[in-house]
């Protein structure tokens, strides 16, 4: 572990580090999607960050909603985060997987960029870098409430999304998502949700959807 400032911890001196190195607390790596959604959100009571990493999205919006659930699976990774987050204390975090029930899966740490640490399913794979983690369906944690959730599990975003899918269609949230080559499918399965609709904030990798109904309406003929 490299504590680079008084603010954030790293696992490694990789990819990520080199983002933060110099970051306040809210951190300007992908600043962009926060600040909008903290700009525009009509409700501020539940943010859940799945794929949380050390904490740069969960960290900075933790002064926006009122609790923030932050998911992190990988051990090395979770020693930073809890060092990242240490004076939040609206933010919960949850130290395994979510997507289909998974007691024993395996994940592939990335020391050159934590950031890209991913689920094998190829059982073959051999490694010292393997750690093995439960994942656990959405729908499985009865969240009651959840306005707005953040998903970057390096090309399992669908599989999270389909273990939610009746936390979601009852709530609605907004929906941040890492595309890897699965954008088709992450958006048939957000039509099952409800009217969802991409805001065009400019990424290539990341995509906001917001419900098209209620209050979002005035914020999508504002966008456009």
């Amino acid at each position: 572990m490299f504590k680079l400032n008084e603010y954030w911890h790293v696992p490694d001196l990789d990819f990520l580090s080199e983002r933060v190195r110099h970051a306040g607390p809210d951190c300007n790596y992908e600043k962009r999607f926060r600040d909008f959604v903290m700009a525009n959100h009509p409700r501020k009571n539940v943010m859940i960050d799945v794929g949380a990493n050390i904490g740069i999205y969960s960290r900075p919006c933790s002064s926006f909603f009122k609790q923030v659930y932050a998911v992190e699976p990988i051990p090395k990774i979770l020693e930073c985060l809890k060092l990242n987050i240490k004076d939040c204390k609206n933010i919960e975090i949850f130290e395994h997987g979510i997507g289909p029930l998974n007691p024993e899966a395996v994940f592939l740490y990335n020391p050159k960029n934590s950031g890209n640490t991913r689920q094998v399913i190829d059982k073959d794979v051999k490694s010292s870098n393997l750690v093995i983690s439960k994942i656990i369906p959405l729908d499985d944690l009865q969240f009651e409430e959840i306005n707005y959730i953040k998903i970057d599990v390096e090309g399992f975003e669908a599989d999270v999304l389909a273990s939610g899918s009746s936390s979601l269609t009852s709530n609605l949230p907004w929906i941040q998502v890492e595309i890897n080559n699965n954008q088709d499918q992450i958006e048939k399965l957000l039509a099952t949700f409800g009217h969802y609709e991409y805001v065009p904030i400019k990424s290539k990798h990341n995509r906001l959807y917001i419900p098209k109904e209620g209050k979002n309406k005035k914020l999508f003929n504002f966008i456009k």
